[in-house]
């Protein structure tokens, strides 16, 4: 996959993460876009890569308008009813963890992925 590619591939995605933010719909979403315009299929270690980096871009992008546009006491309100610690944290993906397990562990991950995949 070429840089330009990438990088259309990337627009396209925080377009459409704008809108849903559904992993299995962005996977579908970025492998159509890339047989639209023609482009050899990275694994698809490379698209969740690139969906992952497109999920925490919008998500900043998200954080940063409602953190300029929300006063400093609806701030302290939220932090109260979310439970959180600072107004600084940034959303997280806890589906998103690197692999450090035994194969039985990856296993049962995969498991619990498919499922997962299956029940949206």
């Amino acid at each position: 996959m070429k840089i330009t590619d990438r990088e259309c591939l990337v627009n396209y995605l925080i377009y459409k993460a704008l809108k849903n933010n559904n992993l299995k719909y962005l996977i579908i979403e970025a492998i159509n876009e890339l047989k639209k315009s023609k482009v050899l299929l990275p694994s698809i270690v490379t698209i969740e890569n690139i969906i992952i980096e497109v999920r925490n871009y919008v998500d900043n992008e998200i954080f940063d308008v409602i953190s300029t546009s929300v006063s400093n006491e609806q701030k302290k309100s939220l932090d109260i009813l979310i439970n959180v610690q600072s107004t600084e944290k940034k959303l997280n993906y806890p589906g998103f963890v690197k692999y450090q397990g035994s194969p039985h562990q990856m296993l049962s991950m995969q498991l619990r992925i498919e499922l997962s995949i299956f029940a949206v």
